[in-house]
C-alpha cells in the first residue's frame, strides 16, 4: 500500500527547498546586479551607490568597484603628469603664489632691499590687512619664489643658460623674471630646467618613477637635489653633516607628496 501520507510530506519537504534555492539565487542575481558587473556601462543610478568610483580606463564602461579589482589599464604617469603633480604641490596652480617670503615694516626698506638685489618687479604686496588702502599698519614682503612653480631668480637663470648652451648662443634672455608668473612659460621652464640636470645626473634609471623621482628632488632641492649620500654634500657643497641629511629628508619628503598627487590623476 502506497503510503501517500508520506509522499506528500516529502513533495512539500522538495518543494520548500526548492523555492529557497531559488530565493537564494534571486537574491545573488540582484545582488549583483546591484553591485554591478565590471564592465558597468554609464549609468547615471550607478553614481547613487557610494561605493563605485570612476574610472576612465575600464573596458566597456567607467564605473568600478574597489572591493572586485584594481581599476584595470591604468596608463603609467607620463612626464605631464609629473608636471602638474609639481605644479600643484608647489602652488596648487596658482601663478601669483609667492613664496619663501622675506618681510619688511615699510614700504622703503622693502624697495631698497628689492633694488639691491636686482630690481625684483614683482610679487610685493601689502600683507596682514586684507590689501585694505587705509590699512593702520601696513607690513610689505617680497617672494623669492615666484609663481605656479615657485621659481627662483636662479632658476630663470640656469634655464636662459641651458638654452644658450642649446642653441649655441651667448647673453640670449630667453626667459625673464617676470615669465615666472604665466604658467605657460612657468611649465616650459620647469620643463627645460628638469630634462637638463636630470640627464646630466649620471643616475641609471632602472624604473620610470625613479626617474620621476629624481626629477622631481631637483626641482626642490637644485641639480644635486637627487642624491642620497650625505657626504657626498659635505665633500662638494661645504654643507654640515645635518644641513646634508636636512636636505636629503626634504627632497624626499617632497618626492612624496608629488607622488601622492600623481596617483589621484
Amino acid at each position: 500500500m502506497i503510503n501517500l501520507k508520506g509522499k506528500r510530506m516529502k513533495n512539500k519537504v522538495e518543494l520548500t527547498i526548492g523555492m529557497f534555492i531559488v530565493v537564494f539565487i534571486v537574491i545573488l542575481v540582484f545582488t549583483d546586479i546591484t553591485k554591478g558587473p565590471r564592465d558597468t556601462p554609464e549609468d547615471p543610478n550607478i553614481k547613487l551607490i557610494k561605493a563605485w568610483q570612476r574610472c576612465d580606463y575600464c573596458p566597456g564602461g567607467t564605473w568600478w568597484h574597489p572591493e572586485d579589482y584594481d581599476c584595470p589599464n591604468k596608463p603609467e604617469p607620463t612626464f605631464d603628469d609629473l608636471l602638474d603633480a609639481i605644479e600643484w604641490v608647489e602652488s596648487e596652480g596658482n601663478a601669483w603664489a609667492a613664496g619663501d617670503r622675506i618681510y619688511f615694516d615699510n614700504e622703503a626698506e622693502m624697495l631698497a632691499w628689492r633694488e639691491d638685489n636686482g630690481g625684483l618687479k614683482i610679487h610685493t604686496a601689502v600683507y596682514d590687512c586684507n590689501h585694505e588702502p587705509d590699512c593702520p599698519n601696513p607690513k610689505f614682503y617680497i617672494g623669492l619664489s615666484v609663481g605656479a612653480y615657485q621659481i627662483t631668480k636662479k632658476y630663470v637663470d640656469d634655464c636662459n643658460i641651458i638654452m644658450n648652451d642649446k642653441d649655441n648662443m651667448s647673453g640670449v634672455t630667453y626667459f625673464d623674471y617676470d615669465d615666472r608668473r604665466t604658467k605657460l612659460h612657468s611649465r616650459t621652464m620647469t620643463e627645460i630646467y628638469l630634462m637638463n640636470y636630470a640627464s646630466d645626473s649620471g643616475v641609471i634609471f632602472r624604473t620610470q618613477e625613479l626617474w620621476y623621482e629624481v626629477m622631481a628632488r631637483i626641482h626642490n632641492a637644485g641639480p644635486d637635489g637627487w642624491r642620497d649620500d650625505p657626504q657626498w654634500f659635505v665633500r662638494n657643497r661645504g654643507y654640515t653633516l645635518d644641513q646634508a641629511i636636512n636636505k636629503i629628508v626634504n627632497s624626499k619628503e617632497y618626492w612624496y607628496k608629488v607622488k601622492a598627487r600623481m596617483e589621484t590623476r
